[in-house]
């Protein structure tokens, strides 16, 4: 497995954020009386995951190379 600089931060992140998420849904159901509230947060949620996902670099070396071959092609051929 490859060790990324990101993981741990990864790792802490869940920790805190999927422990305060309980609390979070919990105050939202009390505060509402029902459980719309808790299922917009969970919503919210993956959205921000999604869009963290998209905007994450690649951390697999073996795709980055696939990625960046074909610019190296073409740089070489527009050379000629």
């Amino acid at each position: 497995m490859i060790a990324v600089p990101g993981d741990l931060g990864h790792e802490l992140a869940s920790m805190i954020v999927g422990g305060f998420s309980l609390v979070v849904a919990t105050a939202l159901l009390a505060w509402a009386g029902a459980s719309w509230p808790g299922a917009l947060f969970m919503i919210g949620m993956g959205i921000v995951t999604v869009i963290a996902v998209a905007a994450a670099p690649e951390a697999n070396p073996r795709v980055r190379e696939e990625r960046e071959a074909p610019e190296e092609a073409e740089v070489e051929s527009q050379a000629v």
